[in-house]
């Protein structure tokens, strides 16, 4: 267990909480550690880029949970064949560290939207580079709270700094995931 005070209050209970499957019918899969599915990256509004936290943007079919997350990312192949697409598989899958561990938020972003529209925005950390096309698996780990409106972008910068804290300090301890 953690020694106190390593976590802010917001982090420190979710540590006892795993997540759990949200559906039965193949929508994402429970493998006895957390929630996992898997995306194609598309090109988002390019926000996060701009505010220190650039995210992969995940087109998925499964049916998740609103909230944020600390969860592990995986860059898979996409298996086309084309040269081209295998140039940039080669280059995102073998960048150094095939599974990234990350923070995800899930939900409709009501800082900076007012769409009802609900998007899947991964923050890699330590991951430089392009994923657009590239096909990802995530697992979702533990979730860390929920999506919420902040006053200011500002505001907002604050609070995903914790949150990045937050999920680095779970997945130290979550090591076996």
């Amino acid at each position: 267990m953690l020694e106190e005070g390593v976590l802010d209050d917001a982090a420190s209970d979710v540590l006892e909480e795993p997540v759990v499957p949200m559906k039965e019918d193949g929508h994402g899969s429970f493998d006895g550690h957390g929630l996992v599915f898997e995306g194609v990256v598309v090109k988002g509004n390019q926000l996060g880029r701009t505010i220190g936290f650039p995210t992969a943007n995940i087109r998925t079919e499964t049916v998740l949970p609103a909230g944020v997350f600390a969860c592990r990312v995986r860059v898979l192949p996409t298996g086309t064949g084309a040269v081209s697409d295998l140039a940039k598989d080669i280059e995102a899958v073998e960048s150094g560290k095939p599974v990234y561990d990350a923070m995800l938020n899930v939900g409709t972003r009501p800082t900076v939207s007012r769409s009802a529209e609900v998007s899947i925005e991964a923050h890699l950390f330590g991951f430089s580079g392009d994923l657009y096309g590239l096909r990802l698996r995530v697992e979702i780990v533990s979730r860390i709270r929920s999506e919420c409106k902040f006053d200011s972008l500002e505001s907002l910068k604050a609070q995903l700094a914790a949150d990045k804290s937050a999920a680095q300090q779970i997945l130290r301890v979550r090591k076996d995931l």
